[in-house]
């Protein structure tokens, strides 16, 4: 049996046969930019403690900055946990006590930015194109048995545009080869 999918469609279909081991709803509606701006401008009284990345004419002016660096977070397969144990470890390794500081402020707020997004998405019930990754990932590090099902069912597997490939996409990859490492990539 051959199975074709994108990278986004073979992780809803992991998803969709895990994901409620993990917490997550299998077939959550998917959000594009747009109605993620829209969801995260009517819930911006939860980002509240913005301050570095709050301008005073435009209190939301930086959303979309926000929204796409959480995306990129998670197409490198970082998670809020992660996240936040970067963005409190970041001072005790900067050279500058005043660098550092100021540094260390933005990255908590970036920090507190993404736990807020999620909260907000896994209340309301949603996903985005970086949360099936990062779900899908999640799913074959913390589930043993789920990796070794998927690993048994499929034992070849092929990329294509391996170029193009995310740290996200790269790291569900490395987890799905079972022990014959049987891969080709384009």
């Amino acid at each position: 049996e051959v199975a074709t999918a994108t990278f986004h469609g073979f992780a809803q279909q992991i998803i969709n046969l895990y994901g409620l081991e993990i917490g997550v709803t299998p077939c959550a509606p998917l959000l594009s930019e747009v109605e993620l701006w829209l969801l995260m401008n009517r819930e911006f009284e939860r980002f509240g403690f913005l301050k570095y990345y709050r301008p005073h004419g435009n209190p939301t002016k930086f959303l979309r900055a926000i929204i796409k660096h959480v995306m990129r977070a998670k197409d490198e397969n970082i998670s809020v946990a992660q996240y936040r144990e970067f963005a409190e470890n970041f001072k005790l390794n900067s050279d500058s006590d005043v660098v550092a500081g100021e540094e260390a402020v933005r990255w908590n707020e970036l920090a507190e930015c993404y736990a807020t997004y999620q909260a907000i998405m896994l209340e309301k019930g949603y996903m985005d194109f970086g949360d099936l990754m990062l779900y899908a990932n999640r799913i074959v590090a913390e589930r043993p048995s789920a990796r070794a099902r998927l690993q048994a069912r499929y034992k070849f597997i092929v990329v294509d545009e391996f170029q193009d490939t995310n740290m996200a996409q790269y790291d569900l990859v490395r987890a799905l080869l079972g022990p014959a490492q049987n891969i080709t990539v384009v």
